[in-house]
């Protein structure tokens, strides 16, 4: 456990610690202390882990597309890339006690297996979450023998505290953190490309395949990296563009209606996204 320090003023200490084997980064700022700034209702998303603590707060939170209502001594872990907006309750906000941290981990198999169908997570009753922070607020900056370890020891605490949160069997939405079951690639790759060659004619979600696959959005965006080079609307593009080849070569078919078929909503977008794939106009292909 070390402390490094950060030009950006807002981050006052990038604190780093191994748990289980997992190195661990935390970017400590302003907001994991006693604040005033805490009204961020305007959805976004974060590359890291965000964690808010609710010690003094009620509201909503939008996570992913649902509705979240938060009390007090309550948590909201939020992983990377999922849109999120905080609100609290209106005749409340003067009274706020909120904190939020952050972190991130350096990547393997192991981490992969454990955190990778994670999206969010909602706790009640996490008093001793909060005696854990309060006791960081009355040490931290403290001039006095072994504090910066205290306060490393401290956060270690902290993130097993919140890791052991994420890994429970009953998190919020399907987030079961346990060892995933093995998954053969050649009946995913089936799955995959009969799940896309069924929806040629629509723009479906990739909340649809993850369904499909059983996994989180964020476990289907690495497999479809890892299969097929590319992301699911890379995917889900390259396959309308490959029936598109064939409809202009074999069928005797209009533009306007190869569009239609295959759920463009104009004929002048899929002309458009044909010739960013393969560098030609629809019926320039079918001509050559």
């Amino acid at each position: 456990m070390y402390f490094t320090s950060q030009g950006n003023e807002a981050i006052q200490q990038i604190i780093k610690t191994q748990i289980e084997g997992i190195q661990f980064e935390i970017p400590l700022t302003r907001a994991f202390f006693p604040q005033h700034d805490i009204l961020n209702a305007k959805k976004h998303n974060h590359a890291n882990y965000e964690v808010f603590f609710n010690k003094q707060s009620s509201g909503k939170m939008l996570v992913q597309n649902e509705v979240i209502e938060f009390s007090d001594n309550s948590i909201v872990i939020v992983a990377p890339q999922v849109y999120h907006a905080y609100k609290p309750d209106e005749n409340r906000a003067r009274d706020v006690i909120k904190y939020t941290l952050k972190f991130s981990y350096a990547a393997d198999e192991k981490t992969e297996k454990l955190f990778d169908q994670f999206d969010f997570r909602y706790a009640r009753d996490m008093a001793h979450i909060f005696q854990t922070i309060e006791r960081i607020h009355s040490v931290y900056g403290a001039d006095e023998f072994g504090v910066r370890q205290e306060v490393g020891a401290l956060f270690s605490v902290l993130l097993v505290q919140i890791l052991r949160e994420m890994t429970k069997d009953t998190a919020t939405r399907g987030a079961d953190i346990g060892l995933p079951e093995y998954r053969d690639k050649a009946v995913e790759v089936a799955q995959i490309e009969a799940f896309f060659e069924k929806h040629y004619d629509a723009f479906p979600a990739p909340a649809d395949l993850a369904k499909h696959l059983n996994v989180s959005t964020r476990q289907l965006d690495r497999i479809l990296k890892q299969l097929f080079g590319v992301s699911f609307s890379g995917k889900l593009v390259s396959t309308k563009t490959e029936l598109a080849k064939d409809l202009l070569k074999s069928t005797d078919l209009s533009v306007t209606e190869i569009s239609q078929r295959l759920g463009y909503l104009s004929p002048a977008s899929f002309s458009a996204s044909f010739k960013k794939q393969t560098g030609v106009s629809p019926n320039s292909f079918r001509h050559k």
